[in-house]
């Protein structure tokens, strides 16, 4: 991120309020908080969450998780934005968005597999985009997906993403190894 770039975010996450809340028609996206600690448990055990993704697995890893995400909203400059999704007052998933320097921004999403497939994750992560675009002032934000998982994919194509990198590798805790994705959508094309 250019030195402008650096300080436009700065002062847009100075002005805004530390408890930004994003709002759609069934959802409500908020930062993390310690408080999320077992409902964020519930889906990061989700082996099929924790193979995909560098994701807490234990209960342990996932205390320290969401205790560094709520923490790092209240830093000054926070290096990621980690929210929950809540849908009728229950946590039902999270996505965050994790600076990558030059005005560019990764947006990552997860949620409990009894809430897939109903379009919470577009739902949310639009929300997430525009809070990337709109507040702190992103030029571009990215995201990957395990080549194999097209639900993701899906969800990136539904946000206007475009695919820029095809022939990157993927390897897991497991030690399997898979082909990953990388889509982007820059702020021009977010505004048109």
């Amino acid at each position: 991120m250019h030195c402008s770039g650096i300080m436009n975010a700065r002062k847009a996450y100075k002005n805004m309020k530390k408890d930004v809340r994003l709002k759609t028609n069934r959802l409500l996206i908020r930062p993390t908080e310690k408080s999320d600690l077992s409902a964020v448990y519930e889906y990061a055990r989700d082996e099929s969450i924790t193979m995909m993704l560098y994701f807490p697995k234990t209960y342990d890893e996932t205390y320290d998780y969401v205790f560094h995400a709520a923490d790092e909203w209240l830093s000054e400059a926070p290096r990621y934005y980690e929210f929950v999704i809540e849908l009728d007052g229950r946590v039902i998933g999270g996505t965050d968005l994790e600076v990558q320097g030059g005005g560019a921004y990764e947006i990552g999403w997860e949620l409990n597999g009894e809430f897939r497939g109903m379009g919470y994750a577009t739902e949310a992560a639009a929300a997430v985009l525009g809070f990337a675009f709109g507040t702190l002032g992103a030029e571009k934000v990215i995201a990957h997906c395990d080549s194999r998982n097209t639900a993701s994919e899906n969800v990136m194509k539904k946000l206007g993403m475009k695919l820029t990198d095809s022939t990157q590798t993927r390897r897991y805790r497991t030690g399997s190894v898979s082909g990953e994705l990388e889509y982007a959508v820059y702020a021009e094309e977010y505004y048109k």
